[in-house]
């Protein structure tokens, strides 16, 4: 644990705090809160600032800003009708190599950039011209590495705790983050300002209620959750940073100074001291990690031998299950249609057929019979061989796309609708998701004007995590689509499709599916036995 930062800063990493306060009343409270942020590090006499900046991006480990005195004209690559900002930066070029080498000690891929040029993001700059406009205050900051797991991004704080304390520096450690980052895609005028949306808000709220409290670790702690809630900057890599920058505990007095939307991000500037004593309520459930190992290798069999990576990574203390264990009082929907002669199969494809080879009612010794029908008959999961040449059949899915958490969703689309994003009407909190159309009330008898999904749909899904989607309908396209436009997009984001399920019971929710597909070789696809379990 870390007792070396003097104190912790949450900024924004938007510019219009620095380019147009006077724009929106958000714009001006962010100004003057950075204002009141200046004057605490001064009061605590601080001499480094060390920022983490999420627009900073980058692919090869982490980097570290080392040119001592890096000038140039910064414009913002995405609001640069606000102007331009021309810079003058103090870095710690030594500390920075202090830095590099402490994460290079935890066996992370770290290096240092020092050329002049080297294009400066736009946080660290609206920052460091906030915190220190006089150019004072050594400082340097350090890049987000986009591919970087907590177990890295944990490490990486540590390690700029490490540089602290052999520096024997009085720093502060400044995350350049936003919270909720879905902003609007398209110009706003400034009294149009709003959080993007209404749940993203609420979980701001909730994560500065807890930074009020001092709450950073339980902070870190649900930045998982958040950001499939709440679209989070970077997935909160910042506040993952921060909190083991500064010791991974509760034990801090917080401030929120300021919390405004800005082209609808949610925006904070929050205070963090140390306090005798930690705030109750601890989450502290994930893992910690104190050197970097390797990504764990989370698909490894049970019983099977773990890879040389696997085996020096940091495990969890226990298997954990894939959603969680059946509960007394859970409800089990069946949503499969019951498969008979009277099932509904797609016009043109093989009808449902059933034949009686033995009957013990005719004095066989058993009854057995055998089955005639089309791979796509009632729920069934398609495969890629379906729809895409050379895609893989059903045999060759992986199982655990067809099992864990899920959620149902209630769609009011008419006959004939592709469901749209903007039909979704709730946040996505789960890797799977089923949509209730009503579209095709009765599995029995063939209605052709049913609803399906949009490639917009499948694609919006998938940037939220969703590998696996499914509908009460027979296909995912409209009847009469040729194209299958998406079930095309469906396979090159490279998801699973459920279709053919039945709905009607089933409230709104968060759920356990269970539908695996038979082990069918060159199957297109393959009958399920669905169900819902929550």
């Amino acid at each position: 644990m870390s007792l070396h930062f003097a104190g912790g800063l949450i900024v924004p990493s938007l510019p219009h705090p620095l380019l147009c306060p006077q724009a929106h009343p958000g714009y001006a409270a962010l100004r003057e809160a950075y204002t009141a942020a200046r004057e605490r590090i001064d009061a605590l006499k601080a001499d480094l600032l060390v920022l983490y900046s999420t627009r900073w991006p980058s692919v090869i480990g982490h980097q570290i800003q080392a040119e001592p005195s890096p000038t140039w004209t910064h414009v913002d690559e995405d609001f640069h009708a606000l102007g331009s900002i021309p810079y003058t930066l103090n870095i710690d070029a030594a500390f920075a190599e202090r830095y590099r080498d402490a994460a290079q000690a935890r066996r992370l891929t770290c290096r240092t950039v020092a050329y002049q040029g080297f294009p400066i993001d736009t946080g660290s700059v609206v920052a460091l011209k906030l915190l220190d406009p006089d150019g004072t205050l050594p400082a340097t900051i350090t890049s987000c590495n986009m591919y970087a797991d907590r177990a890295e991004t944990l490490i990486l704080g540590k390690a700029a705790a490490d540089a602290v304390a052999q520096s024997g520096r009085r720093a502060v450690a400044v995350a350049v983050t936003n919270l909720s980052h879905r902003m609007f895609p398209h110009p706003i005028d400034p009294s149009e300002e709003r959080i993007f949306s209404p749940t993203h808000d609420e979980w701001n709220r909730k994560i500065l209620e807890f930074l009020q409290a001092g709450r950073l670790e339980d902070v870190s702690q649900l930045a998982r959750e958040f950001s499939r809630q709440a679209h989070g900057d970077s997935r909160l890599k910042a506040i993952w940073w921060l909190a083991a920058a500064m010791g991974q505990t509760n034990a801090y007095r917080g401030e929120v100074l300021a919390y405004a939307p800005v082209h609808g991000a949610g925006c904070t500037v929050t205070w963090l001291r140390r306090a005798e004593r930690a705030a109750p309520g601890l989450e502290f459930d994930e893992d910690d990690v104190e050197e970097y190992r390797g990504d764990r290798n989370v698909l490894e069999r049970q019983g099977a031998a773990p890879s040389d990576q696997a085996s020096k990574a940091t495990a969890p203390s226990s298997a954990q299950p894939a959603d969680r264990p059946l509960q007394q009082g859970d409800r089990i929907f069946d949503i499969s249609p019951t498969l008979s002669e009277r099932i509904a199969v797609w016009p043109g494809d093989v009808a449902y057929a059933r034949a009686q080879t033995a009957s013990l009612a005719e004095g066989d010794t058993i009854d057995l019979s055998s089955l005639t029908t089309t791979l796509h008959v009632g729920a069934h999961a398609d495969a890629p061989s379906h729809y895409t040449l050379g895609g893989q059949d059903i045999a060759s899915r992986d199982l655990d796309r067809y099992l864990g958490p899920c959620q149902v969703i209630h769609v009011h689309v008419g006959p004939g609708e592709r469901i749209l994003p903007e039909h979704v009407g709730t946040p996505i909190i789960a890797p799977r998701v089923l949509f209730r159309t009503g579209t095709f009330p009765d599995p029995e008898s063939w209605t052709e004007g049913f609803a399906s999904l949009s490639p917009d749909l499948v694609g919006w899904l998938h940037e939220r995590g969703v590998h696996l989607v499914g509908i009460d309908t027979p296909s995912i396209d409209p009847m009469q689509s040729k194209a299958l436009e998406s079930h095309h997009a469906v396979a090159s984001r490279d998801m699973a499709v459920l279709e053919g399920v039945v709905l009607d019971a089933v409230p709104q929710g968060r759920y356990t599916l269970i539908a695996l597909p038979l082990k069918i070789e060159g199957g297109d696809a393959s009958p399920v036995r669905a169900a819902l379990v929550g």
